[in-house]
């Protein structure tokens, strides 16, 4: 089994800084974002850009809802930010579950695009994502 990983809960709340963002964003291999109800961020350029800087050091980012029973749906221009910073949706996936199917995700594969593809997919219900068909010799490839 691979080493402990580094994974984070980015809680969205007004008045959110620069400095609080990078410092949960360093040094992480995934973080999941809490954001405000349909997945949506405050509309600020240091933000996109803290953001986009973590996708290019390759950090996992998974956006959940704030909102209990919500689901993230990239509808309201305030999204904008996540989805050019190429931010999954975590669709109706609830912290928990993000975290523990993050974890998961980043031991199973170093592969950046195989960890996109399981994140963007429900694996085993844990989301309305759509479903995705496993393929048991890439899971069991990497034990």
């Amino acid at each position: 089994m691979k080493e402990a990983l580094n994974v984070r809960i980015l809680q969205f709340f007004p008045g959110i800084t620069e400095t609080y963002v990078r410092g949960i964003l360093n040094g992480a291999d995934g973080v999941v974002l809490q954001t405000f109800g349909a997945g949506n961020v405050p509309e600020v350029d240091w933000l996109k850009d803290c953001l986009i800087e973590a996708n290019k050091k390759n950090i996992l980012m998974l956006n959940c809802t704030q909102v209990y029973r919500g689901t993230v749906v990239p509808i309201y221009a305030a999204s904008e930010i996540l989805t050019k910073a190429k931010v999954i949706s975590g669709y109706d996936i609830t912290p928990v579950a993000a975290m523990t199917k993050m974890i998961w995700v980043l031991k199973l594969t170093s592969n950046v695009e195989e960890r996109r593809q399981l994140m963007e997919h429900s694996v085993y219900g844990e989301s309305s994502a759509p479903p995705m068909q496993l393929n048991l010799e890439f899971i069991l490839k990497e034990e």
